[in-house]
């Protein structure tokens, strides 16, 4: 592989989507095999050599998880083996939480403890991974908490997160992309009591919709696909949302919030509506927007990647939410090379009100500083509203903009 240099050191920020591109041209320079794959899992006898979406009609019902309360009690989640029905009827073996496929969306708010105990019903050992979640290393459900066939595992960390949007899904060595390609998957709500405003969606399954996007590939016997294989990683050419084919959802309200997650193992999304029509970004994996919503037309979101956005619909409308042709470099080989639809949302003949969209920053309580002189080493001062103490250097003057001068 050619060298370059540059004339003098240069700091490098490495992104998320610059790792899988290194990853994708390593694979096609020859690097290859098992080495290429590690990034984005080891390569299974079970997905198509391209990454073509074949159409659905439009029309199934979107399914929307149950949501579990995480907080103030044991909440409990079975890994285990079923069949699940998918195109046509057709049932495959999957694996999923609860349930035969993906599992419960779970609610936590922030500063509550968590309690989950994981039991692995499956033949095989698997663990729990939080992503997105501040947890302590030991919680982080990584391979080194390994859950054995028959075993349970006890999570337990308090909620530090700002209100957002993440996923649950298993990280073993050497089997996350087989375990999360089965189903093994979900969505995490963080709320946070600060988050003081309420003018966003937030009425779950009915204007605040649960969104995860995945590819995957069947036989002819409707079984997940068990035969080709990709050099950059696993595609499907059936488009699931919540693991419903052709997924339409009945919009009731003006303004619907969409809690995207790209739960796919490889495949992007560049998504749009149809029409051209304008959508506001809340929210990203981030947390949210604080200075306010960001309207876009175009989303690229890589796997693992999360977007919370507000569509606004008239009565009667008919949209789309499409993945559309990006001209985003490597995005071809990660399929966003043609356009296929993901969701349709049809609304209602007639739409229940919701509150004006936001225009200015969300509010939030602000945590201010009380302005203090310090006349020596060993002074205090006192954060109102966290009821922190900090200890100020000599000769430092505190205020809110310095002061992290001051350790707190």
């Amino acid at each position: 592989m050619p060298q370059h240099t540059q004339p003098e050191p240069r700091a490098t920020r490495v992104s998320r989507r610059n790792l899988l591109l290194g990853a994708g041209a390593l694979a096609l320079c020859g690097v290859g095999g098992a080495g290429a794959m590690a990034v984005i899992g080891p390569r299974i006898d079970g997905f198509v050599t391209d990454t073509s979406v074949t159409p659905q009609p439009m029309d199934s019902p979107l399914r929307i998880p149950e949501v579990v309360t995480a907080g103030g009690g044991v909440v409990e989640l079975t890994v285990r083996a079923g069949r699940t029905a998918f195109v046509g009827g057709r049932e495959a073996a999957t694996k999923g939480v609860n349930g035969s496929y993906l599992g419960p969306t779970l609610r936590v708010r922030r500063g509550e403890e968590v309690m989950i105990d994981v039991r692995n019903d499956l033949d095989e050992p698997t663990t729990m991974h939080w992503h997105g979640m501040h947890v302590p290393p030991e919680m982080d459900g990584t391979p080194h908490q390994s859950i054995a066939p028959g075993a349970t595992w006890h999570a337990r960390w308090r909620c530090t997160n700002e209100s957002g949007t993440l996923w649950y899904h298993p990280h073993p060595h050497g089997r996350t992309a087989q375990q999360v390609w089965e189903g093994i998957a979900g969505m995490i709500i963080v709320d946070d009591p600060e988050d003081l405003d309420h003018r966003l969606p937030s009425e779950y399954g009915i204007d605040d919709i649960p969104v995860v996007i995945q590819d995957r590939g069947f036989d002819d016997d409707g079984e997940l696909a068990t035969s080709g294989a990709g050099a950059l990683g696993m595609f499907g050419d059936t488009i699931l949302v919540n693991g419903t084919p052709g997924a339409r959802f009945d919009v009731t309200r003006e303004r619907t919030r969409l809690r995207i997650v790209n739960g796919s193992n490889t495949r992007w999304y560049h998504l749009a509506l149809s029409g051209g029509r304008a959508m506001q970004v809340v929210a990203t994996d981030g947390g949210r927007l604080y200075g306010g919503p960001a309207t876009v037309r175009t989303l690229l979101v890589s796997p693992g990647e999360r977007y919370e956005v507000v569509v606004t619909m008239r009565a009667g409308e008919d949209l789309t939410l499409r993945s559309v042709t990006s001209d985003y470099p490597g995005g071809k080989e990660y399929g966003t090379g043609k356009d296929f639809d993901v969701l349709r949302l049809e609304a209602k003949g007639s739409l229940s009100a919701s509150p004006p969209p936001p225009r200015s920053p969300l509010r939030r309580r602000r945590r201010r500083l009380r302005v203090c002189r310090c006349a020596g080493s060993g002074s205090t001062g006192t954060a109102p509203s966290t009821a922190r103490r900090w200890t100020c250097p000599a000769s430092t003057r505190c205020t809110p903009r310095a002061a992290s001068r001051c350790g707190r």
